[in-house]
């Protein structure tokens, strides 16, 4: 199961897309001081913690959010499948895939689809539907058909 966690409203200023990639390496020691299925104590959270100066961190499945030290912003990232994977297989309480020297994640900042901006607004310009560029379908008048063999016999 995806260790998930809801952002408490109170403790949020503000939630910003990231601007720069980071790399987070989790190691084995990383794996034994984590707890399965927390999301506030997992693997990758506690490396993030670690090397990326994060105060807090929480994984999500296809997006994670860290708050610098010293911030009130929370970033925003867009994590790979190979981290939803490994995620997966750790609160399954298998972290063999983590070997001596460690596993790299690399937490990228979000894609114009998954930015907060194109979220925001650019849902707006696509629930508008064009006008089609095809002809609507009208029923043949029967004085010009008189006489003339159709489909449904002669009228």
């Amino acid at each position: 199961m995806i260790a998930t966690k809801r952002l408490d409203a109170s403790t949020i200023d503000k939630v910003v897309d990231s601007s720069e990639p980071i790399d987070v390496l989790v190691t084995v020691q990383h794996c034994k001081k984590a707890l399965r299925g927390d999301p506030e104590k997992c693997a990758l959270v506690l490396a993030a913690r670690e090397q990326g100066n994060f105060t807090s961190f929480i994984v999500h499945r296809s997006i994670a959010y860290g708050q610098r030290v010293g911030s009130t912003k929370w970033l925003r990232y867009q994590s790979a499948a190979s981290t939803r994977k490994f995620v997966e297989q750790f609160d399954k309480g298998d972290f063999s895939g983590v070997k001596d020297g460690g596993l790299t994640f690399t937490f990228r900042p979000p894609r114009r689809s998954l930015s907060l901006k194109f979220l925001r607004h650019g849902r707006k310009n696509m629930k508008k539907k064009k006008k089609s560029s095809r002809r609507p379908y009208r029923l043949p008048d029967p004085k010009t058909l008189e006489g003339v063999r159709n489909r449904f016999g002669y009228h």
